[in-house]
């Protein structure tokens, strides 16, 4: 019986023997964000606004999203630095690959033997809202074996400050673009003096004559007091425009000036096919600070 014993002690130790410690997996349960390490290693990995922390994997268009890779080390030191690479895919709920960039650190050389690592994506064009995308970082040792992998499922809605009607013409998206600082508005709010563009992406439902459209636009902001502030009865008026032109977006602009003003701004946007009779209208509130 002691020699048993000795045995299945001795086989256990070689089970533990054989294992490799240097695999690790781990699950975020509130946001679904999953890691996988082969040879690297990181003391946390999280999402998050680029400053706070989040806890969901739900987001709007135009958002953008942080994965931190806090402390990773396992890499190769070569005179006292390490040489990380990192690559980001995102990948539809259909499989299609819409966004990749494979040198996001540039192969540089970092002091010490760990680091602080992060990728960010903006959920944009050719990212579009009402659709599941995976997002998939893979870190790997240039001087070493070394991968650790991390991937988030998330969802992407419509900013629901816009709101939609569509009778015939449709869209992918619509959005508030500052042009100033080329980033997309997500919490309604608008400076003076900032050139703001309603953008409509991917309209689809008119009728194309002799290769060309004929849409009509019609644009209204007033204030909360009913001050008009802008009104375009048709703003593509007498153009006939080519599915290559439309598919580059329709929009329309405004700055706002600084004076008498009543908060929220109400801005209008109706498109309609003069061939069809089609109609889309997009209306939102903006506050102007």
């Amino acid at each position: 019986m002691k020699n048993r014993n000795q045995i299945l002690t001795l086989a256990i130790l070689g089970l533990i023997t054989a294992c490799n410690f240097s695999t690790s997996v781990s699950k975020d349960l509130m946001t679904g964000l999953s890691t996988k390490g082969d040879g690297l290693s990181a003391d946390e990995v999280y999402i998050s606004n680029g400053d706070d922390r989040i806890t969901d994997n739900t987001f709007v268009y135009g958002n953008q999203v942080f994965t931190n890779f806090e402390n990773m080390d396992g890499f190769v030191i070569e005179n006292g630095k390490i040489y990380p690479e990192m690559q980001v895919v995102v990948v539809s709920k259909a499989g299609d690959t819409v966004l990749q960039n494979a040198n996001l650190l540039g192969g540089k050389a970092i002091e010490g033997v760990s680091a602080n690592l992060n990728g960010n994506v903006t959920l944009a064009a050719p990212i579009y809202s009402g659709d599941t995308y995976l997002v998939k970082y893979t870190v790997t040792d240039t001087k070493g074996d070394g991968v650790f992998t991390s991937e988030l499922e998330l969802e992407l809605e419509r900013d629901s400050k816009i709101k939609l009607n569509e009778s015939g013409l449709s869209i992918k998206e619509a959005y508030l673009f500052n042009q100033e600082n080329r980033t997309v508005i997500t919490n309604g709010q608008i400076g003076f003096e900032n050139n703001v563009l309603l953008d409509l992406q991917g309209l689809s439902g008119y009728e194309l004559l002799n290769g060309s459209a004929s849409l009509g636009m019609f644009v209204k902001v007033i204030d909360a007091k009913g001050k008009v502030i802008l009104d375009l009865p048709d703003l593509l008026e007498n153009r006939e425009l080519t599915e290559t032109q439309i598919q580059k977006g329709l929009g329309s602009t405004v700055i706002i000036q600084k004076g008498m003003l009543a908060n929220p701004i109400t801005w209008e946007v109706k498109v309609w096919d003069k061939n069809s009779g089609a109609t889309l209208t997009v209306k939102t509130e903006v506050q102007v600070k």
